[in-house]
């Protein structure tokens, strides 16, 4: 069986240690709370990390509109709005870190 599969958690290198050694059957993916959390404790890059909060905060509201949709209904809107602001979340990522290298 030849399968590939998602495997969702923190950085925590047991779980990606896993994930390596799986001869690319397995890809690592983290979850949002994760990465919101170090949006939130980050002080060296306090108002950058409040406007990246926000648009992570979006993503969470999208799912609490969802929670009692069906899965194709959740799915669609998913599609539709989430990709969006993932769209933006992506696009403020590169914007951040091209100044910032300008910067340094």
């Amino acid at each position: 069986m030849n399968s590939r599969c998602k495997v969702q958690g923190d950085c925590y290198s047991g779980n990606t240690g896993i994930v390596l050694s799986s001869n690319e059957r397995l890809e690592f993916v983290a979850c949002w709370g994760h990465a919101r959390r170090k949006v939130v404790d980050s002080q060296t890059y306090k108002p950058e990390g409040e406007t990246l909060r926000k648009m992570i905060q979006v993503l969470y509201d999208i799912e609490c509109r969802v929670a009692e949709f069906e899965a194709t209904a959740r799915q669609q809107l998913r599609e539709r709005e989430s990709s969006l602001v993932m769209s933006g979340i992506c696009k403020w990522l590169e914007r951040f870190w091209t100044r910032r290298e300008k910067v340094f």
